[in-house]
C-alpha cells in the first residue's frame, strides 16, 4: 500500500511540476517514474566509465561537504550540485544521484573505498561502545545512521541545516 501511495504521489507531483513541459512534449509521467527510480544507477555506471577516462584531479570534499565549504568561504556552493547529465541507451537523460559519485570525485575511487572503510570501522566501534552504555559515542552512530538511511542520493553534509541537526 505504501509503494502504491508513493507512486501516486510521485506521479501527481510530477504532473503538477511538469504539466506545461509534459503537454508540449507528450511525456508520460510513468516514463519519468521509471527513469527517476531506475536511471540513476545506469547513469552512474556511464559516469564512472567516463570519469576514469578523464582522470580528473580530486576535489577534496567539494561534492561531499559543499555546505561546509560554502560556510567556511572555501568555495561557493552551486545550485544543482551535479549539473552534468548522462544519456542512457533510449536517448533519455538523467542525473546521477548517489553519495558515491561525490566521494569518488572528491577522493578518487581508491580514496573513497579507504574513507568508507574507515567510516565503517568507526561506526562499528561506536555501535559497540553505545551498546556498552557509553553515550558519548551516540553522535557518531547517529551520523552513520542518518547518512546510511537518508544519504543515498547525495551526502547529507552538502546541507548546513542537516549537518547541524545531525551533529
Amino acid at each position: 500500500v505504501g509503494v502504491l501511495i508513493l507512486v501516486g504521489v510521485f506521479v501527481g507531483v510530477q504532473h503538477l511540476r511538469d504539466s506545461r513541459y509534459a503537454s508540449a512534449t507528450n511525456d508520460d509521467p510513468i516514463a519519468h517514474l521509471r527513469l527517476y527510480f531506475c536511471g540513476s544507477l545506469s547513469s552512474f555506471s556511464l559516469w564512472t566509465k567516463e570519469y576514469f577516462l578523464r582522470a580528473d584531479q580530486p576535489t577534496w570534499g567539494v561534492y561531499s561537504a559543499a555546505g561546509l565549504f560554502q560556510l567556511l568561504g572555501v568555495k561557493e556552493r552551486d545550485l544543482g550540485l551535479y549539473r552534468d547529465f548522462m544519456e542512457l541507451g533510449g536517448g533519455e537523460r538523467t542525473n546521477i544521484y548517489t553519495i558515491f559519485r561525490g566521494l569518488i570525485a572528491d577522493f578518487t575511487a581508491v580514496g573513497s573505498v579507504i574513507i568508507l572503510t574507515v567510516c565503517g570501522f568507526i561506526s562499528g566501534r561506536s555501535y559497540q561502545r553505545v551498546r556498552e552504555g557509553h553515550i558519548c559515542y551516540l553522535p557518531l552512530l547517529t551520523c552513520f545512521y542518518a547518512t546510511t538511511i537518508c544519504g543515498i542520493p547525495t551526502s547529507l553534509f552538502n546541507y548546513n541545516t542537516l549537518t547541524t541537526s545531525i551533529i
